[in-house]
């Protein structure tokens, strides 16, 4: 009688497949980017065991857009502001969650240029071209160029 139960428990047990927890191993998507409160930039993840969700959040949060949380690629949009961000994933799947992966993005702010001063003037006349930025981050950060430089000063 024990070769019996002995023969069915070894039978069983070739049969019966463990589940596993998903398990992320791959990242993709860049480490330096513009701000971008309008568009954004693209990252995903590969993982094993067939994940059925993605969990996606970024710290800190404030301002932050994920589009598309629940699939393994997100588009991520920043606020204007200069920081790091931690990007983190976790997959899942009926077996439990896998280990958060994290990922620092460095976040540059984008300043918006805006001009002012007359727009039509006669040849051989002057005006006055201001130029001026949103930038959070100080004045010091910026540069203007003006083009053509012939005939324009300051």
């Amino acid at each position: 009688m024990k070769k019996i139960y002995l023969l069915t428990l070894l039978s069983f047990l070739t049969t019966f497949a463990v589940a596993q927890v998903p398990v992320i191993t791959q990242f993709a998507g860049p480490a330096s980017v513009c701000s971008s409160p309008s568009g954004g930039s693209t990252y995903a993840v590969s993982a094993t065991n067939a994940p059925t969700n993605y969990l996606w959040t970024v710290s800190p949060a404030s301002g932050v857009g994920i589009s598309g949380n629940g699939s393994s690629s997100v588009m991520i949009s920043f606020p204007y502001s200069n920081g790091n961000y931690t990007i983190s994933c976790v997959a899942s799947n009926g077996s439990g969650s896998s280990v958060p992966y994290t990922y620092t993005v460095n976040v540059f702010e984008t300043p918006t240029v805006t001009f002012s001063g007359a727009n039509t003037f006669c040849q051989g006349s002057s005006t006055a071209l201001q130029a001026s930025s949103t930038i959070l981050g100080g004045s010091s950060t910026i540069f203007y160029n003006w083009s053509p430089p012939s005939g324009l000063n300051s």
